[in-house]
């Protein structure tokens, strides 16, 4: 039976090629397999119909004092703090959505609706009581509301799964979903290792006329990767491509995560040397020549780098029609596996590190830290592997040091201090004198103030030894 690996090796080295884009069209209408689909309702269609909705319904005042406190806080000079605009939310006569304006009242659900950082978990509290009062009211939520209210209920992943499953068939009673919401309870299911409730999911997408999207094979991959179910893995491979969809870097990314993590080490740096190419000046398919975004979705980075010239291609004869370009994701999991302590290796990791470079990926801090702090645990002789990556790191244009990555730098030179001990001594008393100094420092300051002293410090470093690249990867 052919592995995962070489199934996809196979595909990029005799990719599918089509007389024009009509041949390509042509070829799925004559898939007679695949099954007819009731058309559902879309969500941006969803989403305007229960705004307008919500529109409609009359609204009460209140106090201008207790209103203009909400606005404060709804529309701040720098970021909203969601406890305060929460607070200032329920100050507000009760029931609470009737007291505010319809356009402050979705400005209002798209803070929480839309939250990220750190607070997450605590913002869907907050959610939770709003979507109450909306009830209250009867106002109903759209389903892309619905599905990221279950995103943030569910993302620190400590919510009893015995409430996920009576909200899940109270949103089947209700109708009002779509293949996201699928896929959102989907997700909790994997992450609570609940096959019977994955099982369930499943079925109920099939008897209600849907079809997996990317997003459905990638986590039924991953999650039969974790558990070495490596030929369950090209079975969903195999169904990925049989539903015609092309196979993107995204998907070739989650067959690298599934080969690392059974292993098969081999096949995945050959796909990524498959990939991999150095761009050049006049290839129409060149990588932007400004860093990747991290918060972009991979797939839409790549049609956003597709020009007019580009479609033109594709439907001339002989040519590629889909060149996937490696991203942070592709080299991610190779670092992370070369890191570990029974399959470290320097010339892998540097190996990555100088591709990703190539190709103008952002390089984040989590890696550069996951890095130092595998050297801490190694038997390093020599500190010019470490200068090596700092010197790497200072040529990195949109890396930003902070505390944690500085921690693991110093940290690695004080166990490997054989070296300028007294130099990297020094260097940490004045770490550790500065961070005390920084204590109730707003942010922005303390931020500039890690920079700068880690910028002075590093160099210090490099001034004793200038690394020699080839010695090193040789």
């Amino acid at each position: 039976m052919t592995s995962l690996g070489l199934r996809v090796i196979d595909l990029l080295q005799k990719p599918a090629t089509y007389e024009s884009f009509q041949h390509l069209c042509q070829r799925f209408k004559t898939r007679i397999y695949l099954p007819k689909f009731n058309k559902a309702q879309e969500v941006g269609e969803n989403q305007t119909n229960i705004r307008n909705q919500r529109l409609s319904v009359p609204r009460k005042s209140c106090l201008k004092t207790t209103y203009v406190n909400l606005l404060r806080n709804l529309y701040p000079l720098e970021h909203v703090n969601h406890e305060k605009l929460y607070n200032a939310y329920s100050s507000l006569p009760s029931p609470q959505p009737l007291h505010v304006q319809p356009q402050h009242l979705e400005q209002l659900m798209d803070q929480f609706v839309n939250s990220g950082g750190n607070f997450r978990g605590r913002n869907a509290r907050f959610l939770t009581d709003i979507i109450s009062d909306l009830a209250n009211c009867g106002m109903k939520l759209s389903i892309r509301e619905i599905n990221n209210y279950l995103y943030l209920m569910n993302y620190n992943q400590d919510t009893d799964l015995t409430i996920v499953k009576g909200s899940y068939h109270s949103i089947l009673d209700m109708g009002e979903f779509n293949m996201s919401t699928f896929n959102t309870f989907l997700k909790i299911g994997i992450d609570k290792q609940d096959e019977g409730f994955m099982s369930q999911i499943l079925d109920d997408i099939v008897s209600n006329n849907f079809k997996f999207d990317r997003f459905t094979y990638d986590m039924l991959m991953r999650y039969a990767g974790s558990c070495g179910d490596y030929e369950r893995c090209l079975v969903f491979f195999e169904m990925f491509l049989d539903e015609g969809h092309i196979l993107d870097i995204s998907m070739i990314n989650t067959v690298i995560t599934v080969l690392l993590e059974n292993n098969q080490i081999q096949e995945a740096t050959e796909i990524v040397d498959l990939i991999f190419k150095k761009p050049e000046i006049n290839n129409t398919f060149n990588i932007l020549e400004s860093n990747f975004s991290n918060s972009t979705h991979e797939r839409r980075i790549n049609a956003q780098e597709l020009t007019f010239l580009d479609f033109h291609k594709i439907q001339t004869p002989n040519e590629l029609l889909f060149k996937p370009v490696p991203t942070l994701s592709t080299f991610q999991p190779l670092i992370k596996y070369f890191t570990t302590a029974e399959h470290f290796n320097l010339s892998k990791i540097f190996k990555c590190l100088e591709e990703m470079n190539d190709l103008k990926i952002a390089i984040p801090q989590s890696i550069y830290i996951n890095i130092f702090n595998s050297l801490k645990e190694q038997d390093i002789k020599d500190l010019q592997y470490l200068k090596f990556i700092l010197n790497f790191m200072m040529n990195e244009t949109n890396l930003k040091f902070n505390s944690p990555l500085f921690d693991s730098i110093i940290d690695t030179f004080l166990k490997h201090s054989g070296y300028q001990n007294k130099l990297i001594n020094g260097i940490e008393n004045q770490w550790l004198t500065l961070k005390q100094n920084m204590r109730g420092t707003p942010y922005s300051r303390r931020s500039e103030e890690i920079e700068e002293f880690s910028t002075e410090s590093i160099n210090k470093l490099l001034m004793f030894y200038e690394p020699r690249d080839q010695q090193i990867l040789s």
